[in-house]
């Protein structure tokens, strides 16, 4: 029995776990763009999601739901985003965003 009891508690584990993973959320922006950038989610999904803004730093894409980790790429380069403000419902659910970049 308590063999049974560990493997249970060990699945249940497991399965919060990867509920609560932090999904990537990449925002592609158009080349050389600097400034402010605004993303509107259009639906949510329990997976890592690619954004492409438009030339005046504007984008509609799919969200990945609670916590997403946020990644931003101009040129082919990683870099950093400033004033990162995520819009969330009550609950915590991502609707979308904005930030700026130099």
């Amino acid at each position: 029995m308590n063999h049974a009891i560990r493997v249970l508690a060990a699945g249940i584990f497991l399965l919060g776990a990867g509920c609560n993973s932090r999904y990537r959320f990449t925002v592609n922006l158009a080349p050389g763009y600097a400034g402010n950038v605004s993303v509107i989610c259009r639906a949510i999904v329990h997976t890592d999601v690619t954004a492409q803004a438009d030339p005046q730093g504007r984008a509609s894409a799919s969200c990945p739901t609670r916590g997403p980790k946020l990644f931003v790429y101009r040129d082919g380069k990683e870099i950093s985003a400033s004033d990162v403000k995520w819009l969330k419902t009550g609950d915590g659910i991502v609707t979308g965003l904005s930030f700026s970049v130099r």
